[in-house]
């Protein structure tokens, strides 16, 4: 088995703002302060903060490592490293209208849209310079479009459609 690992001795800066960090609203940020102060200044070995946090060993040397590496700023939330790319409402709009439109309507020679049927057509008409297939189904799923049917009329409202003239 390896050395202990433990956090580096403490700023005065860096004490006050893991102090302040135990009281914070999002348990997980008070959950690191209590790691670094835990293993710097009391010198709790991982064993033992793993059963005071509740976090497994190796989550514990993990962020004790980073904050011997990277100080106080490995402790706070960083921003999804994801591409990040936004839909507009102008985008969102023009999806939705598209997702409820016969693809036949529009010459194309599918008549039920697909994900990627979707994402080909924004992308081929400059609508989106690029967009997931993920991106879209979610956009429709907050809007309770399902796209597997919304370009195609229900069977139901063909025959009605049909027998609507008789009725005259």
């Amino acid at each position: 088995m390896g050395r202990p690992t433990f956090a580096r001795k403490l700023l005065p800066q860096e004490q006050d703002e893991l102090d302040a960090l135990l009281h914070h609203p999002v348990e997980t940020l008070a959950k690191r302060a209590t790691i670094i102060l835990l293993s710097s200044e009391e010198r709790y070995r991982v064993s033992e903060i793993s059963g005071l946090v509740g976090m497994h060993a190796s989550s514990i040397r993990y962020w004790i490592r980073r904050f011997n590496e990277e100080g106080m700023t490995a402790l706070r939330p960083h921003e999804a490293r994801g591409w990040g790319a936004r839909v507009d409402s102008n985008v969102r709009a023009t999806l939705i209208q598209l997702a409820v439109t016969p693809p036949r309507e529009m010459g194309l020679k599918f008549t039920v849209w697909t994900l990627r049927e979707l994402r080909k057509y924004l992308i081929e008409q400059k609508i989106v310079e690029k967009i997931s297939h993920e991106t879209i189904r979610r956009i429709l799923k907050d809007e309770n479009i399902d796209w597997r049917t919304s370009g195609s009329l229900p069977k139901d409202s063909l025959i009605l459609d049909l027998l609507e003239p008789a009725k005259c």
